[in-house]
């Protein structure tokens, strides 16, 4: 099966397949790209009936890969059922409602602690991360007595809190284990303590120190975690802020409008200037859209906004595609539009390149030291626009942004703190540059080239502020979706000998033909040269 259309459901034709088997298949694509599994977590209703499934993998460094999957008809997929008010079930639902209601209930952060608890016979639950609480529906612990143990850093202690929040809503009685009595690392969590203590029985466990919620909280509030919840709520995105403000003021025990102000506070003192580089979360698409029919919607997209030569809209959506890769490569060529005036389409087509390429940052002048940091900090996609007005009289930067070419020699050396230890920065990265005019040689030379000129009045095109914005987002999810499944292919792709012999002017071109087919797209690239240029018209 080609993974680049591997499908987000499966059709049952026939007997049920196992729920294991099914998610094995969806996950097919994360396991290919080393990611382990883990778990397969059932969520039930009430009366035990299975509601949907949560799969869980997890990459050798840690990074998690966690989907829900259900059954829809006779098709399985990766997403959610529709739950009544939109509040999701606790974990465990059955044991919660069919258990004795005098009886604590343990809450735990993740499906992977709720079973090692339940193990031991006791009634536990969660509501899956630190971050599900919000759309979880706690009526089930209605006065019932329920302990809380949050993960050993403060993200865990934070959810604990906005839980605690919820129950005491609820009448419930609520305690929560004493964290600085335990022994557990920095994040650790039940499991952890477990494997400290193999041998704990249910007695154990309910015997280590608890607090109450309160008590908890106000012990919490030491002035370096109070330090430290201040600098993470400034951080944080201002709609995000907005849904945990409330639950963190009670936690810190002030009012919302002093929290407001010391957030405000913290986030001007950042660094004195300017604001932080931030980039959007992506949503992965459900449907795995073939990447054939990806490139088909991104060249209609660049065609439709620039006046561009033959083949460069392929091109430039190879290149957007390439993006979403960069983890799995080791070339990696800049997009260099170039015209001979203004007002031919280059910053429209950076525009374009902004909504649908990997961490775009666009920029219209950047320093050496801000582009060797921004890149080791976030590995963005650089989007340089006004390249003529800055870069032909700085060396340095060109020295840096031609290093980012080839992984393996894509460093800069520099010397930090007050004792000048030496570091390595990486400077490996999708880069596009827009300037008008003859770029500097040794750009040229790593670029793929594309020449603008002004649209003459018979060519018409579509202002970039009517962009098709659904229609970009749903090609940003469906690329972020192709990135997770297929993209770690490419790290396995060769070109033909004949580029293998190809001198180096020639080569991203040549290129692009092999690595279109590797990636499992059948669209042909028919230019074989560096530069798509739009061919001399003459005006009517």
């Amino acid at each position: 099966m080609n993974v680049c259309n591997l499908p987000s459901h499966l059709i049952l034709h026939g007997p049920p397949m196992p729920p294991k088997m099914a998610a094995r298949r969806l996950s097919d694509g994360a396991i290919k790209g080393k990611y382990q599994p883990e778990a397969l977590h059932t969520y039930t209703d009430a009366t035990e009936h299975t509601t949907y499934w949560r799969i869980r993998a997890r990459l050798p460094n840690g990074e998690k890969w966690v989907r829900p999957m259900r059954v829809h008809g006779m098709v399985y997929e990766l997403k959610e059922p529709d739950f009544p008010d939109g509040r999701k079930p606790l974990y465990r639902l059955h044991e919660l409602a069919n258990g004795d209601k005098a009886e604590p209930v343990l809450f735990v952060e993740g499906e992977k602690c709720a079973d090692a608890v339940a193990k031991l016979g006791l009634i536990a639950t969660t509501s899956g991360s630190a971050a599900s609480d919000d759309k979880s529906d706690f009526e089930p612990l209605r006065g019932r007595p329920v302990i809380l143990w949050p993960d050993n850093d403060q993200p865990g202690r934070d959810h604990v809190a906005r839980v605690a929040a919820k129950l005491r809503t609820l009448s419930c009685v609520v305690e929560v284990i004493d964290l600085d009595a335990l022994t557990l690392p920095e994040h650790g969590d039940v499991v952890d303590w477990f494997a400290a203590h193999p041998a704990a029985t249910a007695a154990d466990l309910m015997a280590l120190a608890r607090l109450p919620a309160d008590e908890q909280a106000a012990t919490g509030g030491d002035d370096d975690n109070f330090d430290e919840a201040i600098k993470r709520l400034a951080a944080m995105p201002r709609i995000q802020y907005e849904r945990e403000r409330e639950a963190a003021s009670k936690h810190l025990s002030i009012r919302a409008s002093v929290l407001d102000r010391l957030v405000k506070e913290a986030r001007s003192q950042d660094s004195g200037q300017g604001s932080r580089v931030l980039f959007d979360e992506v949503e992965l698409s459900a449907v795995a859209v073939p990447l054939d029919d990806l490139l088909t919607d991104i060249s209609a997209i660049y065609s439709q906004h620039v006046v561009l030569p033959p083949h460069a809209a392929e091109a430039a959506a190879l290149w957007s595609v390439m993006t979403w890769a960069t983890d799995h490569t080791d070339c990696a060529p800049i997009l260099l539009l170039k015209s001979p005036e203004p007002r031919c389409g280059k910053s429209t087509l950076l525009g374009l390149l902004n909504m649908l390429c990997r961490r775009p940052l666009p920029v219209a002048n950047v320093s050496p030291a801000a582009l060797f940091r921004v890149i080791e900090q976030s590995a963005p996609t650089l989007l340089i626009d006004e390249g003529d007005s800055f870069l032909a009289r700085n060396e340095e930067l060109r020295g840096v942004i031609n290093a980012g070419h080839t992984r393996s020699t894509a460093f800069v050396l520099r010397t930090v703190g007050d004792d000048f230890e030496p570091r390595r920065f990486a400077v490996f990265g999708p880069k596009a540059l827009a300037l008008i005019g003859k770029a500097p040689h040794t750009i040229t030379d790593r670029s793929i080239v594309i020449e603008l000129r002004r649209k003459l009045p018979s060519e018409r095109v579509t202002k970039l502020r009517d962009a098709p914005k659904a229609r970009i987002h749903a090609l940003r999810a469906a690329l972020a979706r192709w990135a997770l499944d297929d993209a770690h292919r490419i790290a396995d792709a060769r070109p033909s000998s004949c580029v293998a012999k190809a001198v180096r002017s020639g080569r991203h071109s040549t290129m692009t033909r092999p690595a279109s087919r590797v990636i499992g797209c059948r669209r042909p690239v028919s230019s074989s040269s560096i530069s798509w240029t739009n061919p001399p018209v003459t005006p009517p």
